[in-house]
């Protein structure tokens, strides 16, 4: 306990220290500490952490050195994939009957390719960037997105903290609409910069639409969650309207063929 004392009278006094200088950025320490101890303690928070950043995150580009990364949730999965890359060499305990589904093979055989592709590639730097973002989209929510969703709990964790995040987005998106008449042209952009555009938001509303509608009438739900399943259901709707996205609104009407099937 008299270390944690230390620590935390140093901390602030270098915090007093920064501050009467203008830096700022020291009061993130904890923050980063904590997410720290979120990787090697509890990993599955830190992929719900990533859900609920994805719909706030920033595309970030630089053209001088080729890079585009979305923040904060881009570094969040690189340091996923790191992790898990140290930790199958150093337990090698992921579940071997994941590793021999047909689906895994095929992934696994897309990144293999990729590789080697990367090797012949005119421009190898473009390629091998191209394939290390695309490990670590996969390795967190396939390889590890499987454990983290074991649990169904987790799943409908995984939706809501998606979701409360993209609610504000669509009141700002909205507000921004409103300010340009609602007008169509507008509408391909009013969603920027956390959408880059209509379609990709359009996308998103479309693909949580279907679930709303499970959590508004499915009778096993409490009246409470299935109310506020409602008002959130509602505000998809409206908002999948405004963004004049067809290719999401046909992408529903398949959607009920295939609720019709099931």
């Amino acid at each position: 306990i008299k270390w944690v004392y230390a620590i935390s009278v140093i901390f602030i006094a270098l915090n007093v220290y920064f501050m009467l200088r203008d830096i700022y950025w020291t009061l993130l320490i904890p923050v980063l500490a904590m997410i720290l101890y979120l990787y090697f303690y509890s990993m599955d928070k830190i992929l719900l952490l990533i859900a609920f950043f994805t719909p706030i995150a920033i595309n970030l580009t630089d053209a001088q050195f080729g890079l585009g990364i979305s923040l904060p949730t881009e570094p969040l999965m690189a340091g996923v994939l790191a992790l898990f890359i140290i930790k199958l060499f150093y337990s090698n305990d992921y579940d071997r009957k994941i590793l021999k589904h047909p689906l895994t093979i095929v992934i696994l055989l897309s990144l293999v390719w990729m590789f080697i592709t990367s090797l012949t590639s005119q421009i190898p730097l473009v390629s091998i960037k191209a394939l290390t973002a695309r490990l670590w989209f996969v390795v967190p929510f396939y390889f590890l997105g499987i454990l983290l969703f074991r649990k169904l709990k987790n799943i409908r964790s995984f939706i809501w903290l998606y979701t409360i995040p993209l609610v504000g987005v669509i009141f700002y998106t909205t507000y921004n609409h409103y300010l340009w008449g609602f007008s169509e042209q507008s509408g391909h952009w009013v969603m920027e910069p956390f959408y880059n555009d209509h379609t990709a938001y359009g996308a998103i509303l479309a693909l949580f639409i279907p679930v709303f509608v499970g959590f508004s009438f499915t009778r096993t739900y409490s009246k409470t969650l299935r109310f506020f399943s409602f008002l959130v259901l509602a505000l998809l709707i409206m908002a999948l309207v405004l963004s004049f996205s067809r290719a999401a609104w046909v992408s529903l009407a398949f959607a009920v063929l295939v609720y019709l099937v099931i």
